[in-house]
């Protein structure tokens, strides 16, 4: 998903999770990313607002904005 936010022109930084730069919001799809990981849940975030570096589609189709 990290590619395609990117390409979206969604913020980056860090890439592993650490700065939150790349903080987005799950519109449509939650269930067909990966649960939540460490750094997101220090985040506090939840399973609609994740960081796009550290999801990972599943299968299906997943709408987001930032």
């Amino acid at each position: 998903m990290a590619q395609a936010c990117e390409s979206a022109g969604i913020p980056f930084s860090c890439n592993s999770g650490v700065c939150g730069t790349c903080q987005i919001d799950i519109i449509e799809g939650a269930e067909n990313i990966n649960e939540l990981n460490r750094e997101e849940q220090e985040l506090a975030m939840d399973r609609n607002h994740r960081l796009g570096c550290q999801c990972k589609i599943i299968s299906g189709i997943v709408r987001v904005t930032y």
